[in-house]
């Protein structure tokens, strides 16, 4: 699994950490960030971990959540409760956040890094 793994994200590797310098300069140029980035995958870190690290070898300031995203949405609901979300259909984008296809286009579709 993790040789397949390598296998599928090594080609992105390079415009990840590129589009992470783009999306922290014009956070901090518009005053949204204090300079790091924060990853984030589903529940474990171990992905996230190995971003954050990649991130850091390219001089760029990674954090990562704790537990993964499901932990900080167990948390969250602990703490405010249950909250209701707009309809599926009214999916928000994370700026930025457009995977380039194999041959280097942009992909124009909804969604994140995951």
């Amino acid at each position: 699994a993790m040789e397949l793994g390598m296998r599928l994200v090594r080609p992105k590797l390079g415009w990840l950490v590129e589009r992470a310098a783009e999306l922290l300069a014009v956070a901090r140029a518009s005053g949204e960030s204090s300079g790091a980035v924060l990853v984030h995958c589903w529940r474990g870190g171990l992905r996230s971990g190995a971003v954050a690290w990649l991130l850091r070898q390219h001089g760029i300031e990674a954090r990562t959540l704790g537990g993964g995203y499901k932990a900080f949405r167990a948390w969250a609901t602990a703490y405010w409760g249950s909250v209701e979300m707009p309809p599926k259909h009214a999916r928000t984008r994370v700026r930025g956040a457009r995977r380039p296809k194999r041959d280097g286009r942009k992909s124009g579709g909804a969604g994140g890094a995951g």
